[in-house]
C-alpha cells in the first residue's frame, strides 16, 4: 500500500484519500502510508513528494527498505554491501513464506536453538541474518560447494533453497 501510495503522490494525486481505486483500500490504511512515507522523508510536511520519495520510487523495493539502502550509502563508513546482503534474505525470505531458518521437528527444537547460536548477533536479527548467509557464501565458495553447502545447511538448520534465492536477489 505505501508503495503505491508514494508512486500516486509522485504522479501528481494529492488527494489519495479520494483516489478513485477500484478496490477501495480501508481510509487507515491510507492514512498510515501517508504517515510512514512523512516519517521516512518521502513526502514533505507539504504532503508533495520530496527528492529522497522520488530516489525511494525508483527502487524495486518497499519504501522502508529504499530508505534504508539509501541512507546506507551516506557518511564516512558506508555499508552498501552489508545492507545489500539483509535486504537480499529478507526478499528472499518473504517472497518464498519461508525464513531463512527451519523450523525444527519437536524433537530437535533445543538443539536447533543452540546451533543458531552460532549466528546470534547483539545487534539483532538484520545481522543474524548477515552473519549466516555470508557463511553461507563462504561454504559455496569452497572446493566442494555443493556438497559441502548441503552438510552445512542440515547442521545449522538453514533452508538451503531460501539460501538459493538470496544468491540469485543478490547477484
Amino acid at each position: 500500500m505505501t508503495s503505491m501510495v508514494l508512486a500516486l503522490k509522485i504522479q501528481g494525486h494529492d488527494d489519495i484519500l479520494n483516489f478513485p481505486f477500484l478496490d477501495r483500500p480501508k481510509r487507515e490504511s491510507v492514512i498510515r502510508s501517508l504517515e510512514l512515507l512523512y516519517l521516512l522523508g518521502a513526502l514533505g510536511s507539504d504532503g508533495k513528494p520530496t527528492k529522497l520519495g522520488e530516489q525511494i520510487n525508483i527502487l524495486p523495493l518497499t519504501p522502508e527498505m529504499g530508505k534504508v539502502l539509501l541512507s546506507s550509502t551516506m557518511g564516512e563508513s558506508s555499508c552498501v554491501a552489508e545492507v545489500i546482503d539483509i535486504i537480499a534474505c529478507m526478499s528472499a525470505s518473504s517472497a518464498s513464506s519461508n525464513a531463512i531458518f527451519l523450523t525444527p521437528d519437536a524433537g530437535r527444537r533445543e538443539e536447533t536453538a543452540e546451533n543458531r547460536k552460532h549466528f546470534a548477533s547483539a545487534y539483532g536479527d538484520h545481522i543474524t541474518l548477515l552473519q549466516a548467509f555470508r557463511e553461507y557464501v563462504s561454504i559455496m565458495k569452497g572446493a566442494n560447494h555443493g556438497e559441502g553447502a548441503k552438510d552445512w545447511c542440515r547442521r545449522w538448520g538453514i533452508n538451503r533453497r531460501v539460501m538459493k534465492q538470496v544468491l540469485v536477489c543478490k547477484y
